[in-house]
């Protein structure tokens, strides 16, 4: 984030003399935003001076769009100042020219109109010696489905998670619908008594986590989001915890990811860890049901600490997740990336 600020004067003569007319600030992040109405009497040209903490691209009309690949916009570096011929009834609009000028801390402030972050974990025990293992809890996973737009059912291993029981009461689901626009949907347990989702076109699950208890802190059973036949598994909540753990992310529709950084964790094995998203290396391009290796890192029993990336740009509706082989059986395994997800 940055911020630009402006300053109007009736015209280039004043701007030395004359009075202020008006001035304003415009909060300028990874997508273009648009500042107040250029004021004035009558439709007249004002000279308007601009300046800003970061390196933007700045244009201006009626209904102005700045777009950082010089399509749209003029450039001004950082800290300088720039002056423009701007008729009042218009308004300034701005766009970072480099996305990773992003002030993340104002982003998790929630200061950051369509900016968004998120931290996604995984967890695996007995990572696989012979073929990439996705770090997910969900039981005899290697690689962890997507429903493909249908309805679901939640069901645990306890009678315990059940309402007014001593577990779960509620859990909730995120997800994406058909269209790839985010879902949450809130689902009463019923103990081991599968109970059928709302929503009909469940196409991609995000993550599902404990929403009440009743006399526990943590999940009586291991919690399971299937399909209705009870046949395939695809989220999971392990007894004793209150959140699944499946180290993948989906950016949904109308939306660009950037990866800001990982972490990842061998235990008592040698891992090798991968980064993967289903996108293109050379531009970033969506390769549906493709994963391409973003980063890697091998570790032998040790940890990795937080490892950044320069916000690697994902596409709409493609993948993100972390995988993992063990250089022999037995190996366990914890990851996480972070995710800056941005309205498009």
């Amino acid at each position: 984030m940055a911020t630009l600020y402006f300053t109007v004067w009736k015209d280039s003569k004043e701007v030395l003399l004359g009075p202020v007319e008006q001035e304003g600030t415009v909060t300028v992040g990874t997508t273009s935003v648009q500042g107040s109405v250029i004021t004035g009497l009558g439709v007249r040209t004002r000279r308007v001076r601009v300046i800003c903490t970061a390196n933007v691209f700045v244009t201006w009309g009626t209904n102005p769009t700045a777009a950082n690949d010089g399509t749209s916009g003029r450039f001004q570096p950082k800290d300088t100042s720039e002056y423009y011929e701007v008729v009042s009834g218009q308004r300034l609009a701005a766009i970072l020219a480099d996305p990773s000028d992003i002030d993340l801390l104002e982003v998790a402030k929630g200061n950051v109109a369509g900016h968004r972050l998120f931290v996604i974990p995984g967890r695996k025990n007995s990572v696989s010696a012979t073929v990439l293992d996705d770090i997910t809890q969900i039981p005899s996973t290697t690689v962890v489905p997507n429903p493909g737009g249908i309805q679901m059912e939640v069901v645990s291993s306890s009678a315990s998670d059940v309402s007014g029981g001593a577990g779960v009461d509620t859990v909730d689901l995120h997800y994406l619908d058909t269209s790839g626009v985010e879902q949450e949907e809130t689902i009463t347990m019923s103990g081991q008594t599968p109970v059928n989702t709302v929503a009909t076109d469940i196409d991609k699950v995000q993550w599902m986590h404990t929403m009440t208890l009743d006399g526990a802190t943590v999940a009586a059973g291991n919690i399971s989001l299937r399909d209705t036949a009870g046949a395939v598994t695809y989220e999971y909540i392990a007894a004793g915890g209150n959140q699944s753990l499946s180290g993948r992310f989906h950016i949904p529709t109308a939306k660009k990811g950037y990866i800001v950084g990982w972490k990842c964790s061998a235990i008592t094995k040698q891992i090798d860890f991968r980064l993967r998203a289903t996108c293109e290396r050379f531009d970033r391009s969506l390769l549906p049901g493709v994963f391409l290796f973003q980063d890697t890192e091998v570790l032998n029993n040790a940890p990795s600490g937080w490892i950044p990336i320069p916000f690697s740009q994902v596409p709409a509706t493609a993948t993100i997740k972390i995988s993992g082989i063990s250089a022999a059986s037995g190996g366990n395994a914890g990851a996480s990336f972070t995710v800056l997800v941005v309205d498009d």
